[in-house]
C-alpha cells in the first residue's frame, strides 16, 4: 500500500479527495494536472533485440500506438462484479460464488501518455464501500509494452495472465518474441491495459480487501466492456474483473460518483 514518494500539487482535484479521503493523500497523480510522469517500459525498441530473434516479420511491424476510445473519457462509469476462483481454467463467463458489486470511473485519460486514472468502487459489504484511486498503463508500444517488469509480475506472469482474454490469442507469439510490442495494435479492437490501485480513498475497518496487486485489464471497442483479472501472489489467485459501461464521459460527473 505504498504511495509514490514524489509528491503531486493538483488544486483542482485537492478538495474532492481531501474531503474523502480525510486529507491523505492530498491529490491523485494525473499527468492533466501535474507534469507527466511515464514509467517507460524496459522491454527494447529495436527490433534488432534478442527478444525479436526468431521473427520474421519483426522488420517489418508497425508499432504505431492505439487510436483513442472514447470509453476511456473523463467521467465514464462502469459498473459488473469481481468474483474469486481457485481454478485457473476457468473463464470470466462461467459462474463463479460470492461475486461482489463493483463500480468504475474514468477521471483522466491520455492516449498520448499510455496514461489513464480513476477510482473503483468495491460493494464487498451491506456498509459503506470500500474506494481505492487507481492509475492504469495503456498498452501502446511506446509507453507501456505488455510486459510489467514491475510489481513482482514476471514475462512468464505477463504472458500466463494476458493469454486468459481471447483477444490475445491472436497476438501472443508476436509479443513473446517482441520483447512484449506487438505491432497490430493500432485498430486493434481491443485496448489492453494493467490498472493498479494506489490508495484507499475509504475503506471499512473489517474489510480484507488488498491493494498489493494490480489488474490485468482488456477494454471492447465496441460495446465498452471491460474484463480483468487481478494478480497478486499472496492473495487468492484468480480474482476476475466484469465491467459494462453505464455512462458516457463526462468531465463534470465524476463528483457524484462518491455520491452514489
Amino acid at each position: 500500500r505504498e504511495l509514490r514518494s514524489r509528491e503531486w500539487q493538483a488544486p483542482l482535484l485537492t478538495p474532492l479527495f481531501e474531503s474523502q479521503a480525510g486529507g491523505v493523500p492530498s491529490s491523485p497523480p494525473c499527468p492533466f494536472l501535474n507534469p507527466p510522469y511515464i514509467e517507460m517500459p524496459s522491454a527494447s525498441r529495436e527490433t534488432s533485440s534478442e527478444d525479436d530473434l526468431g521473427s520474421s516479420d519483426a522488420g517489418t511491424e508497425d508499432y504505431s500506438m492505439p487510436q483513442q476510445s472514447s470509453f476511456l473519457g473523463a467521467g465514464t462509469e462502469f459498473h459488473g462484479v469481481q468474483r474469486c476462483t481457485k481454478d485457473h481454467s476457468r473463464s470470466l463467463a462461467e459462474h463463479v460464488d460470492n461475486p461482489w458489486k463493483v463500480s468504475v470511473q474514468i477521471h483522466c485519460y491520455s492516449s498520448e501518455l499510455g496514461y489513464v486514472c480513476g477510482t473503483m468502487k468495491a460493494h464487498v459489504s451491506p456498509q459503506s464501500p470500500v474506494v481505492t484511486f487507481w492509475e492504469g498503463e495503456i498498452v501502446d508500444n511506446h509507453n507501456h509494452s505488455f510486459f510489467t517488469n514491475k510489481w513482482d509480475a514476471s514475462q512468464v506472469t505477463d504472458l500466463e495472465y494476458w493469454r486468459k482474454f481471447g483477444s490475445f490469442a491472436q497476438l501472443g507469439r508476436r509479443v513473446a518474441r517482441q520483447g512484449g510490442r506487438c505491432g497490430q495494435l493500432k485498430d486493434f479492437p481491443y485496448i489492453f491495459m494493467r490498472w493498479k490501485e494506489k490508495f484507499f480513498i475509504s475503506k471499512q475497518e473489517e474489510s480484507q480487501l488488498t491493494i498489493q496487486g494490480f489488474y490485468y485489464v482488456c477494454l471492447s471497442r465496441q460495446n465498452g466492456e471491460i474484463w480483468g483479472y487481478y494478480y497478486d501472489p499472496d492473495s487468492q489467485p484468480y480474482q476476475e474483473l466484469e465491467l459494462r459501461v453505464i455512462h458516457s464521459h463526462s468531465l463534470s460527473s465524476y463528483r457524484n460518483f462518491f455520491e452514489h
